[in-house]
């Protein structure tokens, strides 16, 4: 860093100086992990407000709260993930919603449905993890 800020060259493994022509190199492939994609990404913090909204909803439902509480797990969880290429200049996202319920069906059952009638029309991938004991 203190190379840097003197504006200093870098030297060393790894350090290569690009030349003036660089940009007429031909595009760069890039491996886009599993489940990336490239998305307009402008909009996901107005969804995650929605999202957070919906969420403080069924937060106050006393009868979801109870049927929450009495399992191993319950969770309803927003991820968004990003990843930027600089040689192509691109950046991949994944966005997936994670619903992790542990416990009696007829709680799952319950949870599902409040999930499916308070998150629907989101563009987030949903990823259901049910596990009925």
């Amino acid at each position: 860093m203190d190379k840097l800020g003197n504006g200093e060259k870098l030297t060393g493994s790894g350090i290569a100086e690009l030349s003036a022509d660089s940009g007429s190199e031909a595009p760069v492939e890039v491996k886009v992990e599993e489940g990336f994609k490239e998305m307009d990404t402008s909009a996901t913090g107005a969804e995650i407000q929605k999202f957070k909204d919906a969420c403080e909803i069924m937060l106050v439902d006393e009868a979801i709260r109870e049927k929450a509480k009495a399992m191993a797990r319950s969770f309803c969880v927003v991820v968004l993930q990003s990843s930027y290429h600089p040689g192509s200049g691109k950046t991949f996202s994944k966005y997936e919603n994670f619903r992790v319920l542990v416990g009696p069906q007829d709680n799952i059952s319950a949870l599902q449905a409040a999930f499916e009638a308070n998150l629907s029309g989101f563009t987030f991938e949903v990823n259901n993890q049910i596990r009925p004991m």
